[in-house]
């Protein structure tokens, strides 16, 4: 017997990252038996794996990765499925991000956030309405600054976006940072978090730097329409028993990740919840269809 984990990012991103961690976690647990297989929808972010968790209804052994661009993506019309449809299991974990700039340009987090504030600057993102996009502006509206937003190919790209001079600051998880800047070409330059994080003890927050700007960004993991009580069951059993092993607290650990579980009927009504915050968030960016306004 096999699960089928779909992942909605390829090798070396953030859900990747939580996915091999979550499926080691459950091996250090001995909750499930079967065999996990994970299973890379990468190259449409998100809508590869809503759409193939849509078409295996009431399937018991397949779940996948999901973060906020389960609400995006169908609200920028890029897919009709939408996180009503599925069946959330789990919100995971919390995750940080951080300001970055060229590691060339020599600056600190006070001397970008006063460039920044001139106007002129770019920024980048995968997609327009995307975290990149909607946080990029928020940090840019809190200096007073206006930030061009440019796309880049692809989570990959965001770096090298930098390295290249596409784009002169960006906003990036630790664990984006750690996998992708393997030329050094990148540097942190504040915390987007309430608090320093532990891996980055001597970063500054945006906050101490006096820009109040803060966001966390959920991952968790949600499986087909149409699953019973004995699967939604099942799920809790082996999710619960993979959250308290060594292996899932040194993913934690090494991500900058605080845990943030949310069990299936509750993730469901903070999904619903998030969905109108993101609607509010990308309208006021301009990039919801007509439709959905």
């Amino acid at each position: 017997m096999t699960v089928s984990f779909y992942v909605h990012a390829g090798p070396g991103s953030a859900p990747w990252a939580m996915a091999e961690a979550l499926a080691a976690a459950v091996t250090e647990s001995g909750a499930d038996k079967r065999r996990w297989t994970l299973i890379d929808t990468g190259e449409r972010p998100g809508i590869g794996a809503m759409e193939a968790l849509a078409s295996r209804a009431g399937d018991p052994d397949v779940l996948a990765t999901c973060t906020p661009v389960y609400v995006q993506a169908p609200l920028l019309g890029k897919t009709q499925v939408t996180h009503r449809a599925l069946s959330p299991l789990m919100r995971l974990v919390a995750d940080r991000y951080l300001l970055l700039g060229r590691e060339s340009d020599g600056a600190d987090g006070a001397s970008m956030l006063a460039r920044i504030a001139t106007g002129g600057t770019r920024t980048g993102g995968y997609f327009a309405g995307g975290i990149n996009h909607l946080l990029g502006l928020a940090v840019a509206s809190a200096v007073g600054g206006a930030t061009e937003f440019v796309l880049v190919d692809g989570e990959a790209d965001l770096i090298p976006a930098l390295r290249d001079g596409r784009i002169d600051w960006a906003v990036a998880t630790p664990v984006e940072l750690a996998t992708r800047n393997v030329d050094g070409a990148a540097r942190p330059l504040a915390a987007i978090a309430p608090e320093r994080l532990a891996r980055l003890p001597d970063l500054p927050t945006l906050g101490e730097l006096g820009v109040p700007v803060g966001f966390s960004l959920w991952r968790g993991v949600c499986a087909p329409p149409g699953l019973d009580d004995g699967a939604f069951a099942t799920w809790r059993r082996v999710l619960d028993a993979a959250l308290g092993t060594d292996a899932w607290r040194r993913y934690l650990a090494a991500n900058g990740q605080v845990s943030a579980p949310l069990e299936a009927a509750p993730f469901a009504t903070f999904l619903n919840a998030e969905e109108g915050w993101y609607r509010t968030q990308m309208a006021a960016a301009g990039v919801l269809p007509q439709e959905q306004e």
